[in-house]
C-alpha cells in the first residue's frame, strides 16, 4: 500500500514488477485529491457538510497504536483507526 505521493529521490519508484507476476499479485492505485482542492476540502469538513466520523471505526490513544498496527492484519475493521490522545505513555517524562 502507498500513501501519499513519492517525492525527490523516490518519485520513480522502481517496482519489481516479475514478483508481481511470479505470485500473481495485483496493483491497485489511487492519486487522490489535487492539494489546491484542499481548502474546499477542509470547508467542507469545518461547515459540517462532510461528515468525516462515518469514516471512523475507533479511536485510540498513542500506546494502542503498536498493537492496533499488529491487529491490522486480521482486517477486524471497517473504517479508520484514529489517534487522538498523544499524552506522554505511563512512565515517561514529558520534561525537557
Amino acid at each position: 500500500m502507498q500513501v501519499g505521493l513519492h517525492a525527490g529521490a523516490d518519485a520513480s519508484p522502481q517496482v519489481p514488477l516479475e514478483l508481481a507476476i511470479a505470485h500473481e499479485l495485483e496493483l491497485v492505485g489511487s492519486h487522490g485529491l489535487q492539494a489546491w482542492h484542499f481548502p474546499d476540502l477542509l470547508d467542507m469538513v469545518s461547515s459540517g457538510r462532510l461528515n468525516l466520523s462515518k469514516l471512523i471505526d475507533r479511536t485510540i490513544s498513542l500506546d494502542d497504536a503498536p498493537a492496533a498496527l499488529e491487529a491490522m492484519g486480521s482486517f477486524g475493521s471497517y473504517g479508520m483507526t484514529v489517534i487522538d490522545d498523544f499524552a506522554s505513555p505511563a512512565g515517561q517524562s514529558t520534561a525537557a
